[in-house]
């Protein structure tokens, strides 16, 4: 979404339009769970941030008019949100490698990385179902899974995997491009 949209996205939520707040959380809920999980955080605990986040901002909302500053306002909030869940979790016992991640959370990253893996991620979530499908399964799991699984789990010849392939990225390259991304 460009500055001007997201500028007029938030004079809206200003004034309380519901349909705003909609689309603001749908745009930016990725961003902000983005920055959980990559504090360690699990599922629920990036829930539990996104919920944080965008009440604070319902409330703080008047004073973000421009888009860089939501922007940061949400990676900052996530982060700091992040420590909280993460500290009340350790205090109640929670264990294991999620919140000894969190504990030991790296260096701020770059706001131009976040922005960047953001955008990442909105072109990919605009792919189509079974572009989305196969290169989660080519490039998200760890380890990737083989060609033999991919074709019996989406019922697709082998054949077509590698070419389908090529179809999907070049059309999340166009998505990205489109975004201003490339630059």
């Amino acid at each position: 979404m460009d500055g001007a949209k997201v500028t007029q996205l938030l004079a809206r939520c200003v004034e309380s339009d519901q349909a705003a707040w909609t689309a603001l959380v749908r745009e930016f809920s990725g961003l902000v769970f983005a920055v959980a999980r990559r504090s360690g955080l699990r599922e629920d605990g990036c829930e539990e941030v996104a919920q944080a986040v965008f009440l604070e901002l319902s409330r703080k909302v008047a004073g973000l008019r421009e888009p860089k500053a939501l922007v940061a306002w949400l990676i900052t909030s996530a982060r700091r949100e992040s420590w909280r869940v993460a500290r009340r979790a350790a205090k109640a016992g929670v264990t294991g490698q999620d919140v000894d991640r969190v504990a030991a959370f790296p260096d701020e990253p770059k706001f131009e990385q976040l922005e960047r893996h953001h955008r990442i991620r909105v072109a990919f979530e605009n792919l189509g179902e079974r572009c989305r499908e196969l290169l989660a399964r080519l490039y998200l799991r760890t380890p990737p899974a083989s060609y033999d699984l991919i074709s019996s789990e989406l019922g697709m010849p082998i054949g077509s995997i590698g070419p389908t392939r090529l179809r999907c990225l070049a059309r999340m390259a166009e998505l990205i491009e489109k975004d201003g991304l490339s630059e």
